[in-house]
């Protein structure tokens, strides 16, 4: 399983940006020309100012930005029938109190997929199960899709893997395996900060006036080494890189580039903290023939990469990507079977 407010685009300070100010004119100062747009290539330099982020809050920032998003998304969606309950908190947000034994840590590399236990999910005080014992599995590096009707509880599934909301029962985990597909350890409880979600549309809830700024909203400000801001630069570029924006000015305003592109960017933005798993709601929706084949085929070359899960109503473009498939039915009941294409 993104990304308009009333108060319009937020454009940071020169105080708290962490960029170097700009020079200040004097009498005999003789005039320059504007700055020249930044292409990705660019971001290292950006990042050899005096504060950005410390090592304890790049850790939590990817939990923290969607969230902002998702906090976003619904202040400007309409009021929809039993929402799923999001914390205000940005610690309850990070925190998962799932039955069983799980512990976080990162999904590791090697025989390990994500395991999805007999989840349910009833909002605070309703009396509906959004989901009702939904349980999957999905190897890493797999490409899943979750398909059916909307208002089945596809999405609400999505925001219980993202961590922006906690199950009522059941569990989410990463279970390693041996060559011999037997379970090895303890189950290990999916960080929710190694998790990337990118929501319907997200192009919508975009809040800044530049590329750079959209793609590092969210980030603190703070004095750090030069090596830290060198891996935060690295990660930056190969984020552009990885969606093909690397020859796309960062001082563009993200509302000009076309719908693909804006596409691109909303992944960037979550593939610049480097997430195991990747969750994207209806990637292709509202976009034309072209856009939508671009879209295909950055998710294929992702692939090669991420854990990815999808939820969308367009099979027939994403089957050739497909490992594994669900049907989620009415009442919040996933099951397994192949795409009716």
């Amino acid at each position: 399983m993104s990304l308009l407010m009333a108060q319009g685009p937020r454009r940071p300070s020169t105080a708290t940006s962490g960029f170097p100010p700009p020079l200040s004119a004097s009498p005999t100062a003789v005039a320059t020309p504007p700055p020249r747009p930044r292409p990705a290539g660019a971001l290292l330099s950006l990042f050899q100012s005096p504060s950005p982020p410390c090592p304890s809050q790049i850790r939590s920032s990817a939990s923290s930005e969607a969230s902002h998003r998702h906090e976003a998304m619904l202040a400007a969606a309409p009021v929809a029938s039993f929402p799923p309950a999001v914390s205000s908190s940005p610690v309850n947000k990070m925190t998962r109190k799932f039955s069983g034994s799980c512990r976080a840590q990162r999904v590791s590399a090697g025989y390990s997929q994500l395991e999805v236990r007999k989840v349910s999910y009833r909002p605070p005080g309703t009396e509906q199960s959004l989901l009702n014992q939904t349980s999957l599995s999905l190897p890493e590096k797999s490409f899943g899709l979750i398909f059916g009707r909307s208002g089945s509880g596809k999405t609400t599934l999505l925001q219980l893997l993202a961590g922006l909301s906690e199950p009522t029962s059941g569990s989410i985990c990463i279970q390693k395996y041996d060559d011999s597909g037997n379970p090895t350890g303890l189950p290990e409880l999916l960080a929710s900060q190694r998790v990337g979600i990118v929501f319907q549309f997200p192009e919508r809830y975009f809040l800044s006036d530049t590329i750079l700024e959209e793609v590092t909203f969210g980030w603190p400000r703070q004095k750090a080494d030069n090596l830290l801001r060198g891996q935060l630069a690295l990660k930056l570029q190969n984020a552009m890189n990885s969606v093909g924006l690397s020859t796309i000015p960062l001082d563009e305003h993200p509302q000009s580039l076309s719908g693909g592109f804006k596409r691109r960017l909303a992944l960037a933005i979550q593939l610049v903290q480097t997430p195991d798993l990747l969750l994207l709601d209806e990637p292709l929706a509202g976009l034309d023939w072209k856009a939508r084949a671009d879209v295909v085929n950055l998710l294929k070359d992702l692939k090669k990469d991420h854990t990815i899960l999808v939820v969308s109503h367009d099979l027939r473009e994403l089957y050739p990507l497909v490992d594994r498939s669900w049907r989620m039915e009415m009442g919040g009941v996933l099951k397994e079977e192949p795409l009716p294409v």
